[in-house]
């Protein structure tokens, strides 16, 4: 049988990181624009709580457009809230990529690190840190093969915005893709 070399696996892409960074403004200015729109439906605000209730209904108007291409490398397929444990969950493909080519172990330190420090600091996520959301994010690949999901809790964005550094916690660790 013929010796076939081995492709070298990709690291930290910087596109991905950026389209990460791009993927969450949206998301927050979805919610923003949300929460904006369901202030002024004042029969709404008795229902429920009202930022909870402008989480949710950012939710649908980001599902209604889903999937949304982030960047070239990043893909949006769906967003839902777990209110039971306090949970925004997004699920992302990576559309250029297959498992067979990334070494996620290499690169999930730094998508983590990357996440927590944009959670933190963007304003149009505020709704979630105020309501103590985690915020998982489950990444795929082009085939829809999973690669990892990372998990963000408060205690990680609360570390940044109080102390500026990203605690060193592990959130879900990548599979094993051997």
């Amino acid at each position: 049988m013929e010796n076939q070399e081995e492709k070298p696996k990709k690291s930290v892409r910087p596109i991905v990181v950026a389209g990460i960074i791009l993927w969450i403004c949206i998301i927050g200015g979805g919610i923003s624009f949300t929460i904006f729109s369901i202030v002024n439906q004042s029969s709404l605000l008795a229902l429920t709580n009202p930022q909870e209730l402008a989480l949710e209904q950012g939710v649908v108007a980001l599902n209604a457009q889903c999937p949304v291409q982030i960047d070239e490398e990043t893909q949006l397929d769906s967003v839902y809230l777990n209110k039971a444990i306090k949970q925004a969950v997004y699920e992302l493909t990576l559309v250029n990529t297959s498992n067979e080519d990334l070494d996620i172990a290499a690169v999930y330190p730094e998508l983590r690190r990357t996440l927590i420090e944009a959670v933190a600091m963007n304003a149009d996520l505020a709704g979630l840190r105020n309501l103590r959301y985690s915020i998982k994010y489950i990444y795929n690949d082009m085939d829809y093969v999973h690669l990892c999901d990372v998990l963000i809790t408060p205690e990680d964005y609360e570390a940044v915005i109080n102390n500026g550094q990203v605690l060193d916690s592990t959130g879900v660790e990548p599979l094993d893709n051997n």
